[in-house]
């Protein structure tokens, strides 16, 4: 896994690479199925995910709830800008409400920032080499958060292709 912080004085984008070991087609049913997000989209094993709601195209919406083992559910939503299947998902990302899961919690939810998922084939199509951007991240801190979440989804990704 590779991570790096760009940097920039309007905004920061997280960027994460891996390489998971399922083609290509299912992994992009993996990132888009509602059914399939509830199964594994969650940073630890002690959250479970209370709701996907997905509508997979262009202009589609999207929304997802976790809930903490120790608080109440929060949610995160947004509109799919583009998808293009099975190369790519870009998608805007908005937090609802106060952000209580954060080491500080923010009563002002964030701007609307934007994630991408590109999908590109390896090892004659049994593997996928997963690049993820997360674009318009305010702060430092806000990045190291973003970082702690979604690395850890991804981990969950991972355990849950290959089961």
């Amino acid at each position: 896994m590779a991570t790096k912080k760009a940097k920039g004085p309007e905004e920061k984008v997280l960027y994460i690479v891996r390489t998971l070991r399922v083609p290509r087609e299912t992994l992009f049913k993996f990132l888009t199925d509602a059914r399939e997000l509830k199964k594994w989209f969650n940073p630890t094993s002690e959250y479970t995910v209370e709701s996907v709601e997905t509508n997979p195209k262009t202009g589609g919406a999207w929304r997802i709830g976790m809930k903490p083992p120790d608080g109440p559910a929060y949610y995160a939503s947004g509109v799919y800008r583009e998808i293009k299947v099975p190369y790519w998902v870009v998608f805007t990302f908005n937090w609802e409400g106060e952000r209580t899961w954060a080491p500080d919690p923010v009563k002002n939810p964030a701007p609307e920032s934007v994630v991408i998922f590109q999908l590109k084939a390896k090892d004659d199509g049994k593997s996928t080499e997963f690049f993820f951007w997360h674009n318009g991240l305010l702060d430092e801190k806000t990045m190291d958060e973003h970082k702690w979440g979604w690395s850890g989804i991804l981990d969950s990704l991972d355990r849950y292709v290959v089961l």
